[in-house]
């Protein structure tokens, strides 16, 4: 699941840069000496025991997952989605995330946070920490009413600290002949405080072992 993403990740950042991206000034945004200290894709936090049919997650079992926010006022806040760490300064998320579905335009990018280092919503974490988004950018060829293309990358406003509960997922690729078709029939794994089979948010990070799928 996680080359999956790279390679989502890989498409949007390639799209974007031929695209939109042209016309918007480049910012260059030094990694921190501490950041440094981390690398991508390598867990601090070792974890055993896991359930294969979906539970909960544990601290640091997946410290590249943030949770996505709108801000409806100064002193409240809606979950809106997941959202994968890639850069000190960088997330993707899918755009029907950051889109609105009314209108079809982006949302603002002001009302959005992702907070990092948490497994469960609106609970406290020493660990945690909330970044605001500086700038949306949605699949050029995204619909509100379609699935295809439902990616967007979101530029944070500050840089994120790295620890062992807060790490980057890695979207360089190790070989230059890898391919979708190579994680075809392995196993992926999925986290997320979305819908469980009650219909219902988990306010806890769960975690499912599904097939990957041509």
């Amino acid at each position: 699941m996680d080359k999956f993403c790279v390679l989502l990740a890989l498409a949007l950042i390639v799209l974007s840069a031929e695209g939109s991206l042209q016309s918007r000034p480049k910012v260059r945004r030094a990694v921190s000496n501490s950041n440094r200290r981390y690398q991508c894709g390598i867990k601090k936090r070792q974890v055993e025991g896991l359930i294969t049919n979906g539970l909960t997650t544990k601290l640091g079992e997946w410290p590249w997952h943030g949770a996505l926010f709108h801000r409806k006022n100064r002193h409240a806040k809606e979950y809106k989605c997941g959202a994968t760490l890639i850069d000190q300064n960088f997330v993707i998320t899918a755009g029907h995330c950051v889109v609105d579905r009314e209108s079809g335009y982006e949302v603002n990018a002001k009302s959005v946070t992702v907070d990092f280092g948490y497994v469960q919503l609106f609970s406290s974490s020493s660990h945690g920490q909330s970044h605001g988004v500086l700038e949306i950018i949605v699949h050029p060829e995204f619909e509100k009413d379609s699935n295809k293309h439902d990616i967007a990358v979101l530029s944070l406003k500050t840089a994120v600290r790295f620890s062992d509960f807060v790490l980057p997922i890695c979207v360089g690729l190790t070989r230059s002949d890898e391919s979708i078709r190579d994680i075809i029939g392995q196993q992926g794994r999925a986290v997320g405080w979305g819908l469980t089979e009650n219909d219902e948010t988990s306010t806890d990070l769960k975690l499912a072992i599904l097939p990957i799928v041509d």
